[in-house]
């Protein structure tokens, strides 16, 4: 995942969980982030802020 868009800091807190599924997740439409992808949050500072935000209150 070396090459991957994802910051690393998400990679992190998701990877261990998640595993390769992270790639295919950061591309679908997640309802608890209005339906948008979580690459769609990726592209501006603020919602990476709100993404990550998001993944902190993630059940685990």
């Amino acid at each position: 995942m070396a090459e991957s868009k994802i910051p690393k800091e998400i990679q992190i807190v998701l990877l261990p969980d998640m595993g390769e599924y992270l790639l295919t997740w950061m591309d679908r439409e997640v309802p608890a982030l209005g339906n948008e992808t979580p690459s769609d949050y990726l592209k501006s500072e603020e919602g990476t802020k709100a993404l990550k935000a998001a993944i902190l209150r993630m059940p685990r």
